[in-house]
């Protein structure tokens, strides 16, 4: 009877230690910071498009380096380490401004989709455009501003 006592407090007191690991293990990866402490590219396009918006919080996240940022409207944008943006997020009901998206992508909306919104827009690997609409539609544009893909 103590052996399996035994045993059960060690299994606890392992899974209770496992759990700790993996529930640290991504705390360890981000820390909050000021806003005063993004690089200059970030904080130039905060003050450029969204100036009318509270910044709510800054997470800078390690390996690698990037940086959330999040507004008291909503909105979300992305940066990499240098402070470009790679993912912004609009505010419920909103777009995002039409100032990022490339003229392709604009081109696109007038011609094929004229009621779209763009509620988020991200930058791929390969260097093209991930977009997600306002209708559910999702587009995805190559590099070179062709369209690969509708969802």
């Amino acid at each position: 009877m103590k052996s399996l006592l035994k045993i059960l407090l060690l299994s606890f007191a392992g899974l209770a230690a496992a759990t700790f690991v993996v529930s640290c293990s991504d705390d360890d990866n981000e820390t909050i910071i000021d806003q005063t402490q993004l690089p200059a590219n970030a904080k130039t396009f905060i003050d450029l498009y969204f100036a009318g918006d509270e910044v709510a919080k800054v997470e800078q996240e390690h390996n690698p380096t990037s940086y959330d940022v999040y507004f008291v409207s909503g909105a979300e944008v992305e940066f990499d380490a240098a402070g470009e943006w790679s993912d912004v997020k609009a505010a419920f009901g909103s777009s995002v401004p039409t100032g990022i998206v490339p003229d392709f992508i604009l081109s696109y909306l007038e011609t094929n989709l004229p009621d779209a919104q763009i509620t988020e827009i991200s930058k791929t690997i390969s260097g093209g455009y991930e977009v997600d609409l306002n209708n559910d539609t999702d587009l995805v544009f190559d590099s070179m501003g062709n369209l690969v893909e509708v969802d």
